[in-house]
């Protein structure tokens, strides 16, 4: 008698350590019909050999992710047509990335991966460029994680047409690509794209949002784009997130630009060059699910204005601008956990009401020109985590 193997799993919270390279040679040998090997999340060290891919070509479904593996992955995937899920995440790989792991062929006997839906390698120290044939043989990629590595090079976004009709999220952030970011064709069921952390550069393509109807997350904060914000990044109906800070973005925020943003929830734009009032921004209609609002480290200017139009807003960050005037708790929402307003040039007394918002976790008001005594009314903040308040020379307590 004998036994005909589909499935290995050694997976979760088995604590042994082995050598892989020792054993691994010959120990798929024989089992040409294998469709799953999993060893992820163990403490396996030592370098893949080739042999475990090409004496299974029949595997659909390969996971070595959270190990200690290392060296490089065999470039030997030209056959393995069936192989729809790989995961080699969190290891210690150090090569480039296999050209055969989308690389087609002729024909699909001659081919590689053309079932490929997932394909996970972040958290290694993967190098050089994306393969020229990335998606070209894998028309059916939905998810590509490729980031915390140390690719290079100008991304060329073309490179994902050929899953345009197929990719749900796409995570390219924390390497080191360089160019500007573009998107290159129509891509109608990508939710999330991440290419944060990057060298990336220029400006941001005013028909973005046309081209990513289905979005819902968008990733570009620590870049060196330059531009104003493309009125059609706010487009997509499902858009839940953007986050852009830590770039050269100019311009005013204006209420035209987020009316259609029904689903927003997290808007950060700090730590950029955006300028202006925002008093048209708040006239919005559209920003009732917005929950954090990030605008610190810009240069806007005028009275802080009426929030109570955004109704369920938690975090309000709008330290280090050039606010002047009043600080008015009749037009924050009392939704707020946290409110940060440090480092503009605020002055009269420390509004009293604030002592009513209930949820209020942090409150900081530092280096404004607030005069008077710091109402005792916030005592009542039961929730109250921190507080930085202003210079005792202007504040008396009580």
């Amino acid at each position: 008698s004998f036994y005909v193997f589909y499935s290995i799993r050694i997976s979760k919270r088995m604590t042994f350590t082995m050598r892989i390279l020792k054993y691994q040679a010959n120990f798929t040998q024989g089992l040409t019909k294998l469709k799953v090997l999993t060893f992820g999340n163990n403490q396996l060290t030592g370098t893949i050999h080739k042999e475990i891919f090409t004496n299974s070509i029949s595997l659909e479904r390969v996971s070595f992710e959270s190990n200690m593996l290392s060296g490089s992955i065999p470039d030997v995937f030209q056959k393995m047509i069936q192989l729809r899920d790989i995961r080699l995440g969190q290891n210690k790989f150090i090569s480039t990335i296999p050209a055969s792991l989308f690389n087609s062929g002729k024909t699909r006997s001659e081919g590689a991966t053309r079932s490929l839906t997932k394909c996970d390698l972040h958290g290694n120290a993967f190098t050089g460029e994306l393969p020229g044939t990335l998606t070209k043989g894998v028309p059916f990629l939905k998810y590509l994680y490729l980031h915390d590595n140390r690719l290079t090079g100008n991304l060329d976004t073309e490179l994902f047409c050929g899953a345009a009709n197929s990719f749900i999220d796409i995570r390219l952030n924390n390497n080191s690509f360089t160019g500007n970011f573009k998107i290159q064709c129509l891509m109608e069921n990508l939710e999330l794209i991440s290419l944060a952390s990057n060298n990336l550069t220029g400006p941001l393509e005013d028909g973005i949002g046309h081209k990513l109807p289905r979005l819902r997350e968008i990733h570009l904060f620590d870049n060196k784009l330059s531009s104003t914000i493309p009125t059609t990044i706010f487009d997509p109906t499902n858009l839940t997130a953007i986050l852009m800070y830590n770039n050269q973005l100019t311009g005013s925020l204006t209420a035209n630009v987020f009316n259609g943003a029904s689903h927003l929830e997290h808007l950060y734009l700090n730590g950029n060059k955006l300028s202006g009032k925002l008093d048209d921004f708040v006239s919005a209609k559209g920003l009732e699910a917005l929950k954090k609002l990030r605008l610190e480290y810009n240069s806007f200017s005028g009275t802080i204005p009426d929030f109570t139009g955004m109704p369920s807003i938690e975090v309000l960050y709008l330290y280090n601008n050039s606010f002047t005037g009043s600080l008015n708790a009749d037009k924050l929402p009392p939704t707020l956990k946290k409110l940060k307003v440090s480092n503009n040039t605020l002055n009269n007394e420390i509004p009293s009401k604030l002592g009513e918002f209930e949820n209020l976790e942090a409150l900081s008001l530092n280096g404004n020109e607030f005069v008077g005594k710091i109402p005792s009314e916030l005592g009542n903040l039961n929730s109250l985590q921190y507080v930085i308040s202003v210079p005792a020379e202007r504040i008396t307590l009580l």
